[in-house]
């Protein structure tokens, strides 16, 4: 994002907008275009360029043969409390991120709770941000590293739920 700043909050403050003017094309259909974080939370911001915002059944399926417990995350919204698993199908691609990041800090670190937040920054421009809290002991950077392990495997099921190799 050129030129915007973000807050100690974790938000951009309100009159700027993430600038994709310096987003160059990509192959991939989910992009990190930000990383930041403060003392409580770790966040990317991301870039949807997939032409589907949302999590088909062919990728659900994918995400939940490899990910079984996926289904069996806490997911709250504006609709209630429920699991992932009840909302993975139809839910927004970077929201599947948030828990695909979640599981794979679980499993790095047994024990550990994690929790994070999905929220549009610019619904016409596709992209959002994703937010987990990192409990103490567990670094910042080893959120957003996982952030990207966890893009990496989801663009990768994105190619193979639309018949691509790579």
């Amino acid at each position: 994002m050129a030129g915007a700043s973000v807050g100690s909050n974790g938000n951009l403050p309100t009159n700027q907008q993430p600038d994709q003017s310096s987003v160059a094309p990509h192959p991939f259909p989910l992009i990190i275009i930000e990383q930041g974080s403060n003392a409580r939370f770790a966040w990317v911001d991301i870039a949807i360029r997939a032409s589907e915002l949302t999590v088909t059944p062919e990728l659900a399926a994918r995400l939940l043969e490899r990910y079984p417990s996926l289904a069996l995350h806490a997911c709250k919204s504006r609709a209630g409390a429920s699991t992932f698993g009840e909302r993975l199908t139809g839910a927004l691609l970077p929201h599947a991120l948030e828990h695909l990041t979640i599981e794979l800090l679980v499993q790095a670190h047994p024990g550990c709770l994690f929790a994070g937040n999905t929220r549009w920054l610019e619904r016409e421009e596709r992209t959002m941000r994703v937010r987990i809290a990192a409990p103490q002991g567990i670094s910042a950077l080893n959120v957003i590293e996982t952030f990207s392990e966890a893009l990496l495997q989801l663009n990768e099921m994105l190619a193979l739920s639309k018949g691509q190799t790579g």
